[in-house]
């Protein structure tokens, strides 16, 4: 039991150095990228959001894939799971 659990903690951190590598080389190509995400999620213009994501082109679906994988790994929500509505 006590292997498993090790595990888990290694494959949890693992993921969490490879999204925040992911984040500094986002940073690192495209300093302006947090601050125009950033932008756009508080300012609510989505003409402005589709053409933000559109820049990307194909390579976008395979970013967003990767980083959904990584999140569902780490799991982030976990904290916050009690906000959830129950059935």
């Amino acid at each position: 039991m006590m292997n498993k659990i090790n595990r888990e903690v290694v494959v949890k951190l693992a993921a969490v150095v490879v999204l925040a590598v992911m984040i500094a080389g986002a940073y690192l190509a495209r300093p302006d990228l947090f601050a125009t995400i950033w932008y756009l999620a508080t300012s609510g213009d989505i003409n402005g959001t589709i053409e933000f994501l559109r820049s990307f082109g194909a390579w976008a679906i395979v970013i967003s894939i990767v980083i959904d994988i990584l999140i569902n790994m780490v799991g982030f929500c976990l904290p916050f799971s009690y906000l959830l509505p129950t059935a």
